[in-house]
């Protein structure tokens, strides 16, 4: 859930059983059995609601859409982004963590919104890192990626869950809707 929760943080959750679009909260998820390398077990997660039943969610371009409009986030998020080696290393000692992988002719980092905005005024070439992904084809039946996803209508009784570092979170996109009986509570602190 970075930038807004470090790992290790310890949270404080209020049980509830009412939501709201934003809420960041605590549910359950289901791990499926993989034979030979772990049990199905039942896990606590933290995730941002980001639709409720009966609307209709898009991601294009990293932006998320609810009923065709844009949702105002009022949170940070993070998400991957890739630049030319070239920019980076000029650039390195301005942009505020290293690099979280380097290829031949690119490198990608993790900046949350804000950061994204003002490296990309002295980057022009920085980009949103996205990729389609195998899961996504399997579980929607579509060509989806991370950041061009939808639309899709949440069903009665589900939300449509997020986390805060959008290019680095298995959440709804890849693990499907949540029934609300799964969400169990409203983190409080911090």
């Amino acid at each position: 859930m970075m930038p807004n929760i470090k790992p290790k943080t310890l949270v404080a959750t209020w049980k509830q059983s009412h939501f709201q679009r934003h809420d960041l909260v605590a549910l359950y998820d289901t791990c499926l059995a993989i034979p030979g390398h772990r049990e199905a077990v039942r896990e606590n997660y933290l995730g941002r609601i980001v639709a409720l039943e009966g609307e209709e969610l898009q991601i294009k371009g990293g932006q998320v859409y609810i009923n065709g409009s844009i949702s105002k986030q009022p949170y940070q998020t993070r998400n991957h982004y890739l630049m030319s080696k070239t920019n980076y290393e000029a650039l390195k000692s301005k942009i505020p963590r290293p690099a979280d992988a380097v290829s031949m002719s690119e490198v990608w980092v993790a900046l949350d919104d804000q950061e994204a905005e003002e490296v990309k005024k002295m980057a022009p070439d920085l980009k949103l890192r996205d990729f389609p992904l195998t899961d996504m084809v399997s579980l929607w039946g579509q060509k989806w990626s991370i950041h061009e996803f939808g639309p899709v209508t949440i069903p009665a009784s589900h939300v449509f869950i997020l986390c805060d570092f959008r290019s680095n979170a298995e959440d709804s996109r890849f693990r499907g809707f949540v029934p609300l009986e799964d969400v169990h509570a409203k983190v409080i602190f911090p």
